[in-house]
């Protein structure tokens, strides 16, 4: 099994080896999460060549593209060069993911709902992408915008919570209070506005006690 984990790649290189339909989808995955994306391949496909924030490198890969890479991707139709890229990142110490090989992966995308702060992702270690791309429609189904709201109010709450009530079991209660389904309500019925005014009422009243 492995290991579920967040990591921070903003303002980070990563390099993506190949440049077809495949590389594509990967880089823009990686681009709405703020990295520095390198592409190497002597071919790149026209959707791929018009990404601008993509620095790309019409020519075959070589072992110093992965110098300071802090995850590589290897997206080719070769299983000679994806097997090269697995294992000159593993000889680095780098992630490393090879798309459709997991033999040839460090660590695995997995399938993701996004809605601002929060995230979910949904990983069967491999087995089927297929299968956790279906659990991701029905879980976006359920988890609407209302919840990018919340979580948003949750992260202004937290710290002023944190600051102003002493007593860790009140304290413990709000930010229970604040996180429960009637606060997405709140926003979906009287906006992020009234959302947070209410949630200031619900402070004052833990203050008072």
């Amino acid at each position: 099994k492995r290991f579920p984990i967040s990591i921070d790649i903003s303002g980070k290189k990563v390099l993506v080896v190949g440049g077809g339909n495949v590389a594509y989808r990967k880089v823009l995955t990686l681009l709405r999460y703020g990295a520095r994306v390198s592409v190497v391949s002597p071919v790149i496909c026209k959707a791929l060549a018009n990404v601008r924030k993509a620095i790309l490198h019409r020519r075959r890969y070589r072992k110093a593209d992965i110098r300071g890479a802090c995850l590589i991707v290897g997206a080719t139709d070769s299983r000679q060069i994806n097997q090269r890229v697995y294992r000159n990142a593993l000889a680095a110490g780098i992630p490393v993911n090879v798309v459709d090989c997991p033999e040839f992966c460090s660590f695995i995308f997995s399938a993701i709902v996004s809605r601002g702060d929060l995230t979910i992702a949904i990983s069967t270690n491999g087995a089927s992408p297929a299968l956790a791309g279906q659990i991701r429609k029905r879980i976006e189904n359920v988890i609407g915008p209302e919840y990018e709201a919340h979580v948003r109010l949750l992260r202004k709450m937290r710290p002023l919570v944190l600051r102003s009530v002493s007593d860790a079991s009140a304290r413990s209660t709000l930010l229970k209070r604040l996180a429960e389904p009637r606060m997405r309500r709140v926003i979906a019925r009287e906006g992020f506005t009234g959302a947070l005014r209410m949630a200031h009422r619900l402070l004052a009243v833990s203050l008072r006690n």
